[in-house]
């Protein structure tokens, strides 16, 4: 596709478009002193509306795929009541410093009004690490285990050669011992068995145990997303200690949209306003009617009349000044030669990133 502004002009492009068409639509850029743009986030309506639902535990992971410029694309993603992946934030770093982390994570935060997870699940990247205990402290953050076992495999392969069973015995570690004793039994055994007392990859690991292992990970609040545990046993928890929106009846309920609690009942409430309030609750509810034929059939029949009646209100009440005036304020908003004027475009990396098919630490 032609790129008129080059890559820059095109991403604001559309980004632009897709605030036009929902004002609530987040987008954020960061650049740098030669006024290069460097870390790209966004986030959509139904993004921001699932966080606010099921944000509670995420994760971030920046292996997914890398772009011509070498940049990787990260993604927040996590799981909604019916266990179905959803995503709640994207971006397209230059680089994975501390620096870039921190931008992220108060990007991130700002995005979606301030709200922090009460769980993360990361690599073992430590200038991410680094980043989240400043800027999310009172999250608690784990290890992913998939990275943590291809981490295993690239720095302790040469134990895992015919039919030894180290991996196996490492999983066991990782998800299968009850509690702390059995655990340190278990790994000591590991220990002894496989001779690996003086790698210095896995005396790291052992320290940082209550981020990987099920035993010090109990009383932590996963949602299952590490094991299937929490899934096959919901339904035997008393029905007061699981909350709505993690049972299939969660956007049932009246719920904030994105912006405000509620929307203002204020009769000098510019239309620019109006609009942005009202639009992300009329984007919930036709996302939830598309599910069923039967509410699509019953919202489709609402929207007929309630359109009909706003033509009917238009004619008689619209205030043509106002409607100009609200036009020329989306213009004004969504233009983006300034944008344009600021950047010199998407900053490439020098050296050739390698894309590696995991993190590893």
């Amino acid at each position: 596709m032609s790129m008129v502004h080059g890559e820059a002009g095109y991403l604001l492009q559309y980004f632009q478009r897709k605030s036009i068409g929902n004002p609530t639509f987040y987008h954020a850029y960061q650049m740098d002193a030669e006024e290069q743009i460097t870390n790209v986030f966004w986030a959509d309506a139904l993004m921001l509306i699932d966080y606010e639902y099921f944000g509670d535990v995420i994760s971030l992971d920046s292996t997914y795929c890398t772009n011509s410029s070498h940049r990787p694309l990260t993604l927040f993603s996590g799981f909604n009541h019916h266990r179905k992946a959803v995503i709640f934030g994207a971006v397209l770093l230059y680089d994975e410093t501390v620096e870039s982390y921190k931008w992220l994570f108060e990007t991130f935060l700002e995005a979606h009004k301030k709200k922090m997870p009460q769980t993360i699940f990361i690599d073992q990247d430590h200038a991410m690490a680094r980043a989240l205990i400043e800027i999310m402290p009172e999250a608690y953050h784990g290890l992913c285990t998939w990275h943590l076992m291809q981490n295993c495999i690239k720095h302790l392969g040469n134990l895992m050669k015919g039919e030894s069973h180290f991996l196996s015995d490492f999983k066991k570690c990782m998800c299968e011992y009850e509690n702390e004793d059995q655990f340190d039994k278990g790994l000591r055994n590991l220990l002894v068995t496989y001779d690996v007392k003086e790698n210095n990859w896995f005396q790291k690991v052992y320290t940082i145990k209550e981020k990987w292992t099920s035993c010090y990970m109990k009383k932590v609040f996963t949602l299952g997303m590490r094991s299937t545990q929490l899934s096959e046993s919901v339904n035997a928890v008393p029905e007061h200690y699981i909350l709505k929106r993690w049972t299939k009846l969660a956007r049932s309920e009246t719920s904030c949209n994105v912006d405000v609690s509620y929307v203002d009942e204020d009769v000098d409430l510019s239309p620019a306003q109006s609009y942005k309030d009202i639009c992300p609750r009329l984007i919930r509810i036709a996302t939830e009617a598309c599910r069923s034929p039967e509410a699509f059939t019953f919202l489709y029949k609402i929207t007929n009349k309630l359109d009909r009646h706003m033509l009917e209100s238009q004619k008689n009440q619209v205030n043509i000044s106002q409607v100009n005036g609200f036009i020329d304020k989306v213009k004004e908003s969504t233009s983006i030669h300034d944008d344009l004027a600021q950047t010199k475009g998407l900053k490439k990396e020098k050296a050739t990133r390698v894309q590696n098919a995991q993190k590893v630490g």
